[in-house]
């Protein structure tokens, strides 16, 4: 998980027992352009087939915005992010 996540999430990530994981990534044509992840804890039923395609869903759709704000910061000549951290908790509250 720590391959995957910010320094800042690992010592939550040590406290709960991970039940399942979907790495998808998002790409635009044969480009990787970032990576959800998603992982359920203990108390949760494991990832289905249909969550995974849900996920990859998920990616095709978001791809367009990531593209599209690559090529944004490229044009002001700023470095490209390789990748948006978005932590989002099952109870609403949201931390990036």
């Amino acid at each position: 998980m720590r391959l995957w996540t910010r320094p800042e999430a690992w010592p939550y990530l040590e406290r709960v027992e991970v039940r399942s994981v979907i790495v998808a990534p998002v790409r635009a044509t044969s480009r990787v352009l970032g990576m959800l992840l998603l992982w359920r804890e203990r108390c949760g039923p494991a990832f289905t087939e249909t969550d995974r395609v849900f996920a990859e869903e998920v990616t095709r759709r978001l791809a367009p915005a990531f593209a599209a704000a690559e090529e944004n910061l490229e044009d002001r000549d700023h470095r490209c992010p390789r990748c948006l951290h978005l932590w989002v908790n099952p109870w609403g509250a949201r931390r990036g």
